[in-house]
């Protein structure tokens, strides 16, 4: 029986000679493979533990840095009274992906001190988004105020600052968000090295290598209806819808235009990317380990075949100790 290791540089090595409709079907199984043979998936929960302490520990930088923002946001408005005046600004309603004028406001409104106070008492209303898979609180607080103080510094040219009384401020400021781009990036390292990043995009690929959902019964501008148009958006810019049809029985798909197979063969070659990243932390975590075979691991054969051996040599021993003396 194969060993775990084996089983993984089997399956690593089947994806990468493979190509096209056949490398994702392999890739599918080599990821398949981590979740479902019991060894394997030990193996990746325990780098998995390695990220979540991680980022426990960016969590409690993260409240520190609020409450230091939180108090910097407050000497910024006893300084400069003018950058609270968006303080109260009316939270524009249900973002529109149709409407450019709602997205105007929208974008208007993360950089306000309302949505600064929404984010620190976490509010419904409050604009925190993702950026470089990052969507700590410290971070959008921390761009909030560097856009404050740099247009009130820097109000009409980018060369000449009219107000020296903030400096004290921004350098404050810089320091803090430096301390929340450290805090980030070690996270990043911990999870770059256990694979867990190269993990979860080729776990998001192969999402869209499945039959995509149904258009939901909701009202046009509903948030349901809104992230699944956003999805259907997002899915035709990368590329990704072209997965589907490439997943389709060849006697069934229609024809993929060049442009289709150029975006298919650009996502092939960043899954072939993420898995050199992803199987070298796995298989150093089974280099120099001897296994025996699991109950589990056995086939149904393979299991009777083992039950008849045993059989075979413990009746000869219960009979001879039976007519013994």
């Amino acid at each position: 029986m194969a060993t775990p290791l084996e089983q993984l540089d089997r399956a690593y090595q089947a994806a990468m000679d493979a190509e096209g409709q056949a490398f994702f079907r392999r890739l599918r199984e080599y990821v398949s493979l981590l979740r479902e043979n019991r060894r394997i998936k030990r193996v990746v929960t325990a780098l998995s533990a390695e990220v979540q302490q991680a980022e426990r520990e960016y969590g409690e930088e993260d409240d520190e840095l609020v409450r230091e923002l939180v108090t910097l946001r407050d000497d910024l408005v006893k300084i400069a009274p003018e950058a609270g005046e968006d303080a109260d600004v009316e939270h524009p309603g249900q973002r529109e992906p149709f409407d450019p004028a709602a997205a105007d406001r929208w974008r208007s409104w993360a950089f306000t001190l309302a949505n600064f106070d929404a984010i620190v008492a976490g509010r419904e209303e409050q604009m925190l988004e993702e950026r470089e898979g990052d969507r700590s609180r410290s971070r959008t607080l921390g761009d909030i105020l560097n856009a404050k103080v740099y247009n009130l510094q820097y109000p009409d040219d980018p060369n000449r600052k009219v107000r020296d009384d903030l400096d004290d401020l921004r350098t404050r400021l810089n320091h803090l968000r430096d301390r929340q781009r450290a805090a980030q990036l070690r996270v990043e390292a911990v999870a770059e090295s256990t694979g867990h990043v190269a993990l979860l995009n080729l776990e998001h690929v192969l999402s869209h290598t499945a039959p995509r959902e149904p258009r939901p019964e909701a009202a046009r501008g509903s948030d349901e209806y809104s992230v699944w148009i956003n999805g259907v958006f997002a899915e035709s810019i990368s590329g990704f819808a072209h997965l589907r049809e490439l997943m389709r029985p060849s006697e069934l798909r229609g024809s993929l235009e060049p442009k289709a197979m150029e975006a298919i063969g650009h996502i092939e070659g960043r899954c072939r990317n993420a898995l050199e990243r992803l199987h070298p932390p796995l298989r150093q975590r089974f280099e120099g380990k001897r296994f025996l075979p699991a109950w589990g691991d056995f086939t149904r054969n393979e299991k009777i075949g083992v039950i008849a051996i045993l059989v075979a040599v413990a009746v000869p021993v219960v009979i001879a100790l039976a007519s013994g003396p």
